[in-house]
């Protein structure tokens, strides 16, 4: 079977941990962390991905997800599902996320949640 390549961006290492313990037990996955925008630039650069999942706000940018999935959307071919996390997404940002096809997934979850987000997306993916 052929690993899914899922691309985390996230610059809170207590959330990176989060995804890594909420992604136990799912086999064949290949889990590439970036841990700022720029880090999350390079990677998409060195696609493909099955799964993108971007936090909303890195320390350097505040709606990095739209620029992250702008850049996707013009890196990779096909696109990939996608979702971004947020602890509070404000109406305009969440409407520009669904207009770039990335769902959103809100921080206050479990991570059992978290994990059939990613598996039903996984499922999905081209």
């Amino acid at each position: 079977m052929v690993k899914k390549r899922i691309l985390l961006v996230e610059d809170d290492a207590w959330w990176q941990r989060f995804v890594v313990l909420s992604l136990e037990g799912l086999s064949e996955i290949d889990l590439v962390i970036a841990s700022d925008y720029g880090e999350g630039i390079r990677a998409l650069q060195e696609g493909p991905y099955d799964l993108l999942i971007f936090d909303n706000t890195l320390k350097e940018i505040r709606g990095a997800s739209i620029e992250l999935l702008q850049a996707a959307h013009r890196l990779l071919h096909p696109m990939p599902p996608a979702f971004v996390h947020s602890a509070d997404l404000m109406p305009k940002v969440e409407e520009q996320v669904t207009m770039l096809g990335a769902e959103y997934f809100r921080k206050q979850e479990s991570q059992q949640e978290f994990k059939n987000t990613v598996q039903r997306l996984l499922t999905n993916s081209v």
